[in-house]
């Protein structure tokens, strides 16, 4: 039996204001066939080389004429976790794989007060802000690139062995946010914080005001206010003891904060007891401590079972009996600014020794909670919360369109040894990628993704250099530098002291980045089939940290306070690294080549898990 109702919409009328999510950092790695379609080195012109071993051919070098490639690639990737290294979270480079909701938000579980000026709701707000809230989604895309490239020989402009190209190419893509977040499974309740439980009437509790055993989360009562009272943040339902030897900690203006000794000189002090639970869950019932008295499971707990005060920063070890000291100790400024500690303290009753009774003033403490309580829903928390604020935690998301287009402009040497296969190449690269794809301008929709670079312009330099010292080996190197060029994007404004993005109000922002990518690949063709092989190799992706430039100095909370914004919250975790193992089959009949290959990030920082499967068409002219 349970004194608290359904209806959670009726907690507080504080929130006229919505929440608005935006377009988080770039966390993607490069599609592995980007750069030129196939990732095998370029194979020889294209005419009919027979099938026969190379020795018998006569064939021609690399480059020796005008050339035309068009190709094709259909391709799907595929991410449930990330790379982040969270204990605490560090810039290494790791195996350790958290959910993707670390790219998103800066933590796998997070309580909404964390994206508020440091990490605090004011008393008075909706208590399920300081509740946790772990969203479990995946990420899956997939579509076709388009691309070609052509090459032109300078042999009549007496440069032989020299060539210049171009190449361009645009993707059309769908990517999902495949939401598995449940309002059952996914976060803390009011239940889980919040207990009151029937005793047994037939046991030395006999009173019948004492009806109901009691433990709250002392974060979720730090959140309240006082019935009856003025809703502001001067009259808090749990107010700190300052140090100052004037205020004694109290709840529901009920002291609750003394020392040793008068806690020795009067059984009945203080009301209430602290049962210290890391995990943040309830504390077990236990039966009281005497033994004369029948058997009873409580949460509350009797004097002989102190094992100390509370420390200042309310640590402790699991299950300790607690309690606040004097008003000697500067609470307010230690454990009553921390809700992360304060989630790991519950208040309980403190019974009397006899164990027929609470202490005095035990009732009054649970009925002004109670007063709270009864018209809430045991089983609201953040995300009903945050969907009536305009984000919608178990939301999927799709978009459809086409990504940016890549134009890139190549200009090279190529060595034509007497033996066919003994060439080498080297090609300089410059390149700039066209923000065709399309923005993300609702800046409410928390898992919308981007087709391209959200509107970013970018610029590209780059090396390719492959060489094949035999007919069935060849190595091929290449590396890109990226700059990504300021733009303006929309995100959650970031406040002085929050330790989660993407979940506040909307400001404009200014954005721009570097990136880099190597591949080292090694090409394996059949000895007697030179258009039969295949390729093995590796990619590194790193990304410099995003350089945010705020448009505006403050903001609005959610709440309508005003707060100063800090842009390191939206840069922190986005210095992206990835460690990519690649692979390719490859196979030209005549005037046309088919290719199919896979990857996988095996290690990395701040980036997806990706898998990666792609099925392509190349034509020679």
């Amino acid at each position: 039996m349970n004194r608290m109702s359904v209806r959670v919409a009726a907690l507080l009328g504080l929130f006229g204001t919505a929440a608005l999510n935006a377009t988080t950092s770039e966390f993607r790695s490069p599609l592995s066939f980007e750069y030129g379609g196939p990732i095998h080195m370029y194979l020889d012109r294209a005419h009919d080389l027979g099938y026969s071993c190379p020795e018998d051919q006569d064939c021609e070098p690399l480059w020796c004429e005008v050339a035309f490639e068009p190709w094709a690639t259909g391709y799907g990737r595929s991410a449930c976790s990330s790379f982040i290294d969270c204990n605490p979270c560090s810039d290494h480079v790791t195996r350790n794989r958290e959910s993707l909701a670390a790219l998103f938000f800066g933590a796998e579980s997070f309580t909404p007060a964390q994206s508020f000026p440091n990490g605090i709701v004011p008393a008075g707000s909706n208590p399920t802000l300081n509740l946790s809230v772990t969203p479990q989604f995946t990420y899956s895309e997939k579509g076709v690139y388009f691309g070609g490239q052509a090459w032109y020989n300078l042999d009549d402009w007496c440069l032989p062995c020299w060539h210049v190209g171009t190449r361009v190419g645009i993707p059309f893509k769908v990517i999902k946010i495949n939401n598995q977040t449940s309002v059952g499974t996914s976060q803390t309740t009011i239940g889980q914080v919040a207990s009151e439980i029937l005793l047994n009437t037939g046991t030395t509790i006999a009173n019948p005001t004492l009806l109901y055993d009691f433990a709250f989360r002392l974060d979720f009562l730090s959140s309240l206010i006082r019935p009856n009272l003025p809703p502001t943040p001067s009259f808090p339902l749990v107010e700190y003891s300052t140090g100052t030897n004037t205020i004694r900690t109290s709840i529901a203006g009920q002291p609750v904060g003394y020392n040793a000794a008068e806690i020795a000189a009067s059984g009945n002090k203080p009301a209430i007891f602290l049962i210290k639970r890391p995990d943040g869950t309830l504390p077990p019932r236990i039966p009281l401590a005497n033994p004369a008295a029948p058997v009873i499971q409580t949460y509350g707990r009797q004097t002989s079972q102190i094992t100390g005060q509370l420390p200042i920063d309310g640590s402790g070890a699991a299950n300790n009996v607690l309690f606040f000291g004097d008003a000697t100790v500067d609470y307010f400024d230690n454990v009553g600014t921390s809700p992360s500690e304060q989630a790991t303290l519950f208040v309980v009753p403190h019974i009397t020794d006899s164990g027929d009774n609470f202490v005095n003033n035990t009732l009054a403490i649970q009925n002004a909670i109670d007063q709270f309580l009864r018209g809430l829903d045991l089983s609201n928390g953040p995300i009903q919360t945050l969907a009536a604020l305009g984000t919608n935690l178990t939301e999927s998301e799709c978009i459809v369109g086409q990504g940016d287009l890549r134009l890139e402009f190549l200009a090279g040497y190529v060595n034509q040894d007497d033996c066919w296969w003994n060439n080498w190449y080297i090609d300089g690269l410059l390149g700039v990628i066209v923000p065709t794809g399309k923005r993300i301008k609702d800046a409410e929709k928390v898992f919308l993704q981007t087709t391209g670079n959200n509107g970013h312009v970018e610029f590209e330099l780059g090396v390719e250099t492959a060489w094949r010292p035999t007919c069935w080996f060849g190595l091929q190197v290449k590396g890109y530098y990226n700059h990504v060029f300021k733009r303006t994007e929309f995100r959650a404004a970031p406040f002085v002291g929050a330790t989660i993005r993407n979940i506040g109000p909307q400001i404009e922002v200014e954005n721009s980045w570097n990136y880099g990518v190597l591949t080292v690949d090694m090409d394996f063709f059949h000895p007697c089939n030179p258009n039969l092989g295949a390729t093995f190799g590796y990619e590194l992706f790193t990304k410099g940290r995003d350089h945010i430039s705020l448009c505006q100095s403050t903001a609005q909370t959610l709440l309508g306070a005003t707060a100063p914004l800090d842009k390191t919250i939206l840069e922190k975790q986005t210095n992206s690294l990835t460690n990519k193992l690649r692979g390719e089959l490859f196979y030209r009949c005549h005037y046309f080549e088919i290719f199919a290959g896979a990857s996988q990030i095996v290690s990395g920082r701040f980036s997806q898990k990706e898998s990666e499967i792609h099925l392509g068409l190349m034509l020679y002219f």
